[in-house]
């Protein structure tokens, strides 16, 4: 997981690595080794117009520092030149070895076993072709929990085509909720024999249990590497999942009891007594639920029961490692327990995690504003409203800030701009 504005230099380069076929890529590196012999034969002018066309765009994206997340994307348009420069490559290849009576068929059958995997990765997977990868990162495996997989949420359409197999999406079913964090797909997938009978809720995959619904669709997209490497999703509450290679993508999961979404609705409501009732049910029943565990956690914090919301934030952790709520909630109860050193490193090691985080930003600054080092609580308070500009809170401490430096005007502005939230 990484933010849009921190992506690195060299990151279409590694995707372009790691999808195409071995054929293309082994054919266009290729024919850099052999482009003198190559362009003896085209013209060195065609040849260095194809590789301009081919190189220049991917050098400048990397120089300008403007690649888009997740593949290559922008840069599809040079694949074409790409396959061109391979198979001169492998045409010249067979020309040099023309002379060998088993010559040409070593060449043809080298292009064919380097072209294996993405055939057969394909012919297994026509829906999701795109998420391939080559065997130099592992496959699809060794990508998953490392790259994204189904970024578009394509395998949603599986997801529907599994729930009209297993009789759960026909005409004359009852009206039934599904919740996703792809609902755009999902309008567009289902068959319009039974689409009046479906209601699509969408949820945001951090909060999956806000919201009720029978049946949910979840693809990997927003869950974080490290739960997904941690092996621990698709949990014990999914009933199907769609997989790539034997590689999960999307996880269809059904809330019978629903503890978690009764639980969230009273914690909503204000009763924190009966939602870590509900919520000490639903880690019961399903321990790799990382939402049952934070929700545990935020109720037991309702109630100042800090030990408790401590060893709940731990077993969160333990299945979703580095989940940002998780860290974010165990920090606050060792700030709540007074546990204030211990409690400023968990939210430093959160910003690390996420860099974004204007709640972890604003604790700081409530430590360094009780320790007297105002400037530095400042710093933080400023921090928070830049990731946060409608964090009232924060705005109201920099106006305690500026009265305490005996700056009523710029006291008043932050006043004022809190009052409007």
């Amino acid at each position: 997981n990484i933010s849009s504005d921190a992506i690195p230099k060299v990151y279409p380069l590694v995707w372009i690595g790691l999808t195409v076929a071995l054929s293309v890529l082994i054919g266009f590196l290729g024919s850099l080794v052999l482009s003198r012999s190559i362009g003896k034969r085209i013209g060195f002018m065609p040849l260095a117009i194809l590789l301009f066309v081919a190189l220049f765009p991917l050098a400048y994206i990397m120089v300008k520092d403007s690649a888009l997340y997740d593949g290559w994307r922008q840069l599809l348009f040079v694949y074409p030149t790409m396959l061109i420069v391979a198979a001169l490559f492998y045409d010249q290849l067979s020309r040099r070895l023309e002379h060998l009576n088993w010559g040409q068929y070593a060449v043809l059958g080298g292009l064919l076993l380097l072209s294996a995997d993405a055939l057969l990765f394909t012919l297994r997977n026509p829906g999701l072709a795109y998420v391939y990868f080559n065997p130099l990162g592992g496959g699809v495996r060794g990508a998953f929990g490392n790259y994204e997989l189904d970024y578009w949420g394509l395998s949603t359409k599986q997801a529907i085509d599994k729930l009209e197999a297993e009789g759960i999406l026909h005409p004359q079913m009852d009206t039934l909720v599904l919740g996703t964090t792809f609902e755009y797909n999902i309008r567009r997938q289902l068959d319009p024999s039974y689409r009046q009978r479906v209601k699509l809720r969408y949820v945001r995959a951090a909060k999956r249990f806000g919201e009720k619904w029978d049946y949910g669709i979840f693809p990997s997209r927003f869950l974080r590497g490290a739960h997904l490497r941690n092996g621990t999703w698709p949990n014990s509450k999914s009933v199907y999942t769609i997989t790539v290679n034997g590689v999960p993508v999307t996880s269809i999961e059904r809330d019978v009891e629903q503890y978690a979404m009764e639980a969230e609705a009273a914690l909503k409501a204000g009763d924190a007594a009966r939602a870590l009732q509900l919520f000490e049910q639903e880690v019961a029943k399903y321990p790799d639920n990382e939402q049952g565990w934070t929700g545990l956690a935020s109720a037991a914090l309702s109630l100042g029961k800090y030990k408790r919301a401590l060893e709940a934030t731990e077993q969160a952790l333990r299945v979703a490692p580095d989940n940002e709520t998780a860290l974010y909630l165990r920090a606050y109860a060792k700030l709540q327990s007074g546990q204030v050193n211990e409690a400023m490193a968990e939210f430093n090691y959160l910003l690390k995690v996420d860099p974004e985080n204007a709640m972890a930003y604003y604790w700081l600054g409530e430590i360094h504003l009780q320790r007297q080092e105002l400037q530095t609580a400042f710093e933080h308070f400023r921090k928070a409203i830049e990731r946060n500009p409608r964090f009232k809170q924060a705005y109201l401490r920099i106006a305690d800030l500026f009265e305490s430096q005996g700056d009523s005007q710029n006291a008043q502005a932050y006043r004022q701009a809190a009052s409007q939230m």
